[in-house]
């Protein structure tokens, strides 16, 4: 089946003369995959993002000798092979990479996309578009799916590589779309298989998930149904675990968190974070309460107080799951290191009153989170977090205390500052390295934080005053 769409994708400067030459040669180049789909779903939208030379996938349809094709392209172009089995080209035109296949054809001159579209993993993702005849082919399906918001596999071809059940998780976290019940089904048959995925490829698909997914709740449902969450069980040990319904009345610890990285994914979008941001952002919404499985008690009603649910030291607790999850699916160090900060401050916004956190409190949580050598997450970083939290509650969203510290933040500086008293003032001062040094550096950073030194003419009158009072003593 196909349909005419005049202008669906706008050809990029350069390509169409690519184009033109593979008819020349007896080829009809098409436009393929997820290039097409996102053409489709963005057709009213005046905002669309031009696309990228990597964005764009080529499939040539009917030559009758693939060499003499790829000969004859490379007189005018610049074209490569690449893969194992050299199936896949590159051409460059204009500074920019274009990929294109070779579709195997019994029939030269014919247009057969059975075979091709068998190949492919989603319906949607099997679509194709001619930009020279403006012909839209939908050779299983994919336009109908598109418009039902439906994610179904194409063939049983699909289990040939397991690796597509993230890729479909990872699509219904971009797109919001319901999941086919045959391919739930064929996806939980796969999962017996999904221990043997080399964890950079499935690195990879989360990667993708945190730093494109706006729908993390939907995600997390589908990987519950294919029963693919065996994958983060540390996350998936949060379902059933109960939350007092005055603070989370939108049910267990696994929905919580899940409706958080929604909101997180949400703020990035709204703050227009780049990837790295958005994915510490999200990660560590969706498991900054992991802990909770293991900290979470039924408090028994008594004559002060009803019944209640509470998780107390949850945040000290949640690091080290988060970080061993992380690491389980193959994230960089960076993002582990990045994650436990955030983790175990979330609850300190909760912490004080209404006329918002002193001073020091802020200066005490902008050093925790930079960590000791200054490069840990930053308050920003931490406020979306909380925020996040906060919002991730259905009905019984709260507001986040998070904004009244980062403008307290603003007016300190945004960053920790470096200690106003060093090591070489401590040796300046007739002390070696040891006990006592660390115990004055520690102390000295305290007094920082709390305003007491705030120049080097400070730091320096309280390291003599300290230093006099303990040889008094």
């Amino acid at each position: 089946m196909s349909t005419v769409i005049p202008g669906l994708i706008a050809i990029p400067t350069g390509l169409d003369r690519f184009v033109a030459a593979c008819r020349a040669n007896g080829a009809v180049p098409l436009i393929v995959g997820g290039a097409v789909r996102d053409a489709l779903l963005r057709r009213h939208d005046d905002d669309a993002a031009a696309l990228r030379s990597s964005d764009i996938d080529l499939e040539l349809h009917g030559a009758s000798s693939p060499e003499q094709l790829i000969s004859a392209l490379g007189q005018e172009f610049s074209v490569h092979s690449r893969g194992v089995a050299f199936e896949t080209h590159v051409v460059r035109i204009e500074a920019s990479d274009y990929e294109f296949t070779i579709a195997h054809s019994d029939l030269p001159g014919e247009l057969d996309l059975s075979a091709s579209a068998a190949r492919r993993d989603l319906t949607i993702n099997a679509l194709a578009w001619d930009p020279a005849s403006a012909e839209l082919h939908n050779p299983v399906g994919g336009l109908r799916d598109l418009e039902d918001g439906v994610l179904r596999h194409v063939s049983d071809r699909f289990a040939d590589d397991p690796l597509r059940v993230l890729r479909l998780v990872r699509f219904v976290a971009l797109l919001g779309f319901e999941v086919a019940p045959e391919t739930v089904e064929l996806a939980r048959s796969l999962e017996p298989r999904a221990a043997s995925l080399p964890v950079e490829r499935v690195w990879n698909e989360f990667e993708r998930i945190l730093t494109g997914g706006v729908y993390l709740s939907a995600a997390l449902t589908i990987l519950r149904k294919t029963t693919w969450d065996s994958l983060v069980p540390e996350l998936a040990a949060t379902q059933g675990i109960p939350q007092d319904a005055r603070w989370h009345a939108e049910g267990d610890v696994w929905t919580h968190l899940g409706l958080a990285a929604d909101a997180a994914a949400a703020f990035a979008v709204r703050d227009d974070l780049s990837a790295q941001d958005r994915r510490l952002c999200v990660a560590a919404a969706l498991l900054h309460d992991l802990s909770k499985v293991t900290t979470t008690v039924i408090e028994p009603a008594s004559s002060e107080s009803d019944a209640r649910i509470t998780s107390r030291g949850h945040e000290t607790a949640g690091v080290e799951p988060a970080m061993a999850l992380l690491r389980r699916i193959g994230a960089p160090a960076e993002l582990v290191r990045a994650v436990g900060p955030l983790v175990r401050e979330h609850m300190v916004a909760m912490s004080v009153g209404e006329n918002g956190p002193s001073a020091s409190a802020v200066r005490r949580l902008m050093r925790r989170l930079a960590g000791a050598h200054g490069t840990g997450p930053t308050i920003d970083q931490w406020a979306r977090v909380v925020d996040a939290d906060c919002a991730g509650r259905g009905v019984s969203a709260i507001p986040s205390r998070a904004a009244a510290w980062v403008e307290a933040a603003r007016r300190y500086g945004g960053t920790p500052t470096a200690p106003l008293v060093t090591g070489r003032d401590l040796i300046d001062a007739g002390l070696r390295p040891g006990a006592r040094f660390s115990v004055l550096l520690a102390a000295s950073v305290e007094a920082q934080d709390e305003g007491v030194i705030d120049d080097r003419a400070s730091a320096l009158h309280w390291l003599h005053t300290q230093l006099r009072r303990q040889d008094a003593s």
